[in-house]
């Protein structure tokens, strides 16, 4: 488990330093990722509400500050959202099944897809237009 979860947090900082540039990776690592330990990523409530590309509905906003405001009051601390190694482990899993799984079939898809557009447009009588067209 350790191991796919070091390779979940490799893949991420691969991730921003090749497509979003390393400046944009530490700046992510810095800025929302809050805290991270041996057992999960805690992620800063306030942070997710305050990111302009994240646009919850007008009630789920006001009931995340509200929340976010009884924790400051309860416990004296920053509210985060905690996602756990073993969701992430698992759901890393299933998307490098499916990936390969889309690699695999890649080239079974295109062929296909290839053999159909020939086949409509050689014979575009096969289109079914429905009684109205």
């Amino acid at each position: 488990m350790l191991v796919l979860q070091r390779l979940y947090i490799e893949a991420l900082e691969k991730f921003y330093a090749t497509e979003l540039g390393e400046e944009r990776k530490d700046k992510f690592k810095q800025d929302v990722l809050s805290k991270n330990d041996e057992k999960r990523f805690c992620f800063d409530l306030m942070q997710i509400l305050t990111t302009q590309h994240i646009k919850p509905n007008k009630a789920i906003k006001e009931s995340m500050i509200k929340v976010h405001d009884e924790i400051i009051e309860r416990f004296e601390d920053e509210p985060r959202v905690v996602v756990t190694y073993t969701i992430d482990s698992f759901t890393v899993t299933v998307y490098e099944i499916y990936y390969v799984l889309l690699q695999t079939i890649e080239d079974d898809v295109k062929e296909i897809f290839s053999k159909q557009l020939y086949l409509l447009n050689t014979y575009p009588e096969l289109i079914y237009k429905g009684n109205n067209v």
